[in-house]
């Protein structure tokens, strides 16, 4: 049921895509807005590069370039459906068991709130120490 759902998501901004791409002069805020939204939930089925070029895209009132946007964001989607099947599962089932490599654990409150104590004991430590040049320092409180 999650992945039909996530089929529909996916299937609604492409479309909007060819929509928009079909009458760009149409093409406003709220449309990127939409496609920004929808791509959000996602993003995980789609090409890196779509990804990429979707989260770089500034609005701009030029219809040469949301033509050009519309343009790379179609173009992207017939290559990738270009690719055999085979070849897309295999990728996704080699994303899959990487992920399930990634440890996940969760945490209680209160152990949250005394984590958040020790990371600022640390930092006061290194913060205070005479040790560390500038950007060192600056890299370990980044940190």
């Amino acid at each position: 049921m999650k992945g039909d759902k996530m089929s529909e998501i996916k299937e609604r901004l492409l479309a909007k895509v060819e929509d928009l791409r079909s009458q760009p002069q149409t093409f406003r805020p709220k449309d990127l807005d939409e496609l920004r939204i929808l791509h959000a939930h996602c993003r995980d089925d789609l090409p890196a590069s779509f990804n990429s070029v979707l989260e770089d895209f500034k609005y701009v009132s030029l219809t040469e370039a949301q033509t050009d946007f519309l343009d790379r964001l179609s173009h992207i989607i017939a290559v990738e459906s270009s690719i055999p099947d085979e070849l897309r599962r295999k990728k996704r089932q080699a994303k899959a068991s990487n992920d399930a490599m990634i440890p996940l654990f969760e945490i209680s409150k209160n152990e949250k709130a005394r984590i958040f104590e020790l990371c600022d004991a640390m930092r006061k430590i290194v913060f205070a120490s005479q040790v560390f040049d500038e950007p060192h320092r600056l890299r370990l409180l980044n940190r």
